[in-house]
């Protein structure tokens, strides 16, 4: 339901935060004039990370799949399983499944110190390999990813650490995933900032707004599971997790929007509804 009791706009407008994160620069400015709760309500996406509410609709439109990676699981034994899955298949047939694994923070599909481990085709899109005789204490990451007709297509990265038991992600997961608030693991900064790691630097206001370095003014409300609906003025709720940005559910028109980049103060996501950027 739309939040009632007190998340208020102040009044008097909001003002740029300060503190080490200015509004980008190049033409985006904080919004003027107040910001206003949004009216309307919205409904969490059921059935954990799954395409919210009956999928993408159905469009003339073809794209490249769309990928969501997951955190790390131990079978014990020095054994680990690492998965994700295929949300949407852009309405090509995909190819082929599975995942990039490296010792490297930043790779890339072809390089020499990445291993593409092919996973065996499920019918309900799960993506999943086992890998083991991993050096304990090393980090190691991993990302899902997809092939079809339209292209290849990754997930986001994951990281853990093998220490011959659980990993180090895995083992906290349980407490992370009770944790309703979608900003749990973020580091303080100045100012009073986050340092979000999967969303970025954000601003949090008592009230439920947030500045994010990036985007601007944002009114979010926690879905209880780890994910956030986010209100904006120009498209109203968006819903995201951890594990599906930068992909993100615009409810209004429904489907799925990609964060590309932000420059000179305005960001570009690509419409997977569409076919465009925009």
């Amino acid at each position: 339901q739309t939040p009632t009791g007190g998340n208020q706009s102040p009044t008097g407008g909001y003002q740029t935060p300060t503190g080490g994160y200015q509004t980008p620069t190049g033409g985006y400015q904080t919004p003027t004039g107040g910001n206003q709760t949004p009216t309307g309500g919205y409904q969490t996406p059921t059935g954990g990370n799954q395409t919210p509410t009956g999928g993408v609709e159905p469009t003339e439109h073809k794209y490249l799949p769309i990928v969501v990676t997951h955190r790390p699981e131990t079978e014990g034994n020095g054994l680990y399983l690492l998965s994700g899955a295929l949300l949407d298949d852009g309405n090509y047939s995909v190819s082929e499944t599975g995942i990039l694994f490296s010792e490297s923070f930043i790779f890339e599909p072809n390089a020499s110190n990445v291993a593409r481990i092919v996973a065996e085709e499920e019918d309900d899109g799960a993506i999943s390999v086992e890998v083991n005789h991993l050096t304990e204490g090393e980090s190691y990451f991993y990302r899902a990813y997809a092939m079809s007709d339209a292209g290849f297509t990754i997930g986001a990265i994951k990281r853990f650490v093998a220490t011959g038991g659980a990993s180090e992600e895995s083992a906290g997961e349980h407490e992370e995933h009770a944790h309703s608030d979608p900003w749990v693991g973020a580091e303080p900064a100045e100012g009073g900032w986050l340092n979000v790691p999967w969303f970025g630097a954000i601003l949090p206001l008592e009230n439920g707004w947030i500045y994010h370095v990036e985007f601007g003014w944002l009114f979010s409300v926690p879905d209880g599971s780890g994910g956030v609906w986010l209100w904006e003025q120009e498209h109203g709720w968006h819903w995201t997790n951890e594990s599906l940005y930068p992909y993100i559910y615009r409810d209004q028109p429904k489907g799925w929007i990609y964060y590309l980049t932000t420059m000179e103060g305005r960001s570009y996501f690509y419409n997977y509804s569409t076919g465009r950027v925009e």
